[in-house]
């Protein structure tokens, strides 16, 4: 016999989780990811470097300061990163 199971434990930690897929990790070991803003008609990114925590469920603690409400790029971040090489 055999059973799978998920356990939810809670740590009593609180803290900000962003999706896995937002996260570039560089090979001098940085890791990133880009924040969106909005203002009237223009739409801006910038790179934040970020200190990851514990990973679950396909997200990621992370130790940046976001405010609620604040966009990050998830899909085809990995293209701005190469764009911005060049």
């Amino acid at each position: 016999m055999s059973a799978n199971a998920i356990l939810r434990l809670r740590s009593g930690q609180q803290g900000i989780t962003v999706p896995r897929n937002a996260l570039i990790r560089h090979p001098d070991g940085r890791v990133t990811f880009w924040v969106a803003a909005h203002t009237d008609e223009v739409s801006m990114v910038s790179e934040r470097r970020i200190r990851t925590g514990i990973q679950f469920d396909g997200m990621v603690a992370i130790s940046e300061e976001l405010s609620p409400g604040k966009w990050i790029v998830v899909r085809g971040n990995e293209w701005f990163w190469a764009s911005l090489r060049r």
